[in-house]
Parts: structure tokens; C-alpha cells; sequence
């Protein structure tokens, strides 16, 4: 069961502030349809917002028999689609079923309740394109490095150093 709200920040992270969804209520009203659908969650002790998360839509941890949910940032924006951030925040809390750890059998058939009950497209990934975020855009803002190819012009993003972004001769 849901026992605390804590909505982590690292404000000096952020280059922006932008008007957002209400992580609270939209996990609330997830629970509430898991529940609804005869599905018993795990004991969900957090939900929070990550803003340093580039490759992930949201995370399960299990930790001394309880879980912890974070969605990244930028799926709560005021701009992505209501359904695909319910999408991700009910695919983590199947995670918190008993044999959903993964994305086996069990929590692929969570997952199949779900999409027909609600009409939710619950899969193992999602994308830029799920959410209504636009990927060159997304890529841009988290690349650290942005390497230009001199002969054809090819526009290559990387997150970390590697051999070409210490030594692009």
C-alpha cells in the first residue's frame, strides 16, 4: 500500500522550469484502476520525480521489501500525453507484483488486463514518439558532446567521453 509522498528535486539540475503534471495525482488514480482491475500491488513506500534520468522513462527499486517508483522529468511536462505518463507509472507499479520483477509472463499478463480494462498500450519500452516529445529535440538537450563529421556533415550525440570526443582530430 501507498504509505508516503516524497517528490525528490535537484533544482540545479534544471535549466528550466516548466509547468507540470501532478506526479501525486496521477499515481493515485493508477493505483486506484490497478486495484480496480483485481490487481494487488507491492508496498509502494515512494514515488518521485527523477531529473537526471536520459535513457529511462521511470524505475522500480525494491529495497528491504519495499518499493520505490521515479519517472523522469520529462514525461510530466505539461506538453506529453496524459496516457502514455499513466502507461509508464502503472507499467512500474506491475513491477511491484508478486513474479513481475521482470518483464515475464506474469507481468506481461498484469500488463494485457490492463490495456484491455483501460485501454492503455502497457508495453516493456516506450519512446520519444509515445509521449508526444519530440526525439532531435530530447537527444539535443542530453548530449554532453555533439561531434560533426567534417566529410559528410553526420551530427553524432554522445553522453559521455569515448576516444573521438577526447581526440576528434
Amino acid at each position: 500500500m501507498y504509505s508516503k509522498y516524497n517528490t525528490k528535486t535537484n533544482h540545479h539540475k534544471r535549466k528550466e522550469i516548466k509547468a507540470m503534471k501532478n506526479l501525486h495525482n496521477l499515481f493515485n488514480e493508477c493505483m486506484e484502476e490497478v486495484k480496480a482491475a483485481g490487481i494487488e500491488p507491492g508496498n509502494i513506500v515512494d514515488i518521485s520525480i527523477n531529473y537526471r534520468a536520459t535513457k529511462r522513462w521511470g524505475q522500480c527499486e525494491k529495497k528491504y521489501g519495499v518499493y520505490r517508483i521515479n519517472v523522469n522529468h520529462r514525461i510530466l511536462e505539461d506538453d506529453t500525453d496524459v496516457k502514455a505518463v499513466k502507461d509508464t507509472i502503472i507499467h512500474e507499479i506491475l513491477h511491484t507484483c508478486p513474479n513481475c520483477w521482470n518483464h515475464g509472463k506474469e507481468w506481461q499478463r498484469l500488463a494485457n488486463i490492463m490495456n484491455r480494462k483501460y485501454g492503455y498500450e502497457i508495453s516493456r519500452t516506450g519512446s520519444c514518439e509515445d509521449f508526444g516529445i519530440d526525439r532531435e529535440e530530447y537527444a539535443e538537450q542530453h548530449a554532453k558532446y555533439r561531434i560533426v563529421c567534417t566529410s559528410c556533415g553526420n551530427v553524432y550525440r554522445k553522453q559521455r567521453a569515448c576516444n573521438v570526443t577526447k581526440h576528434p582530430e
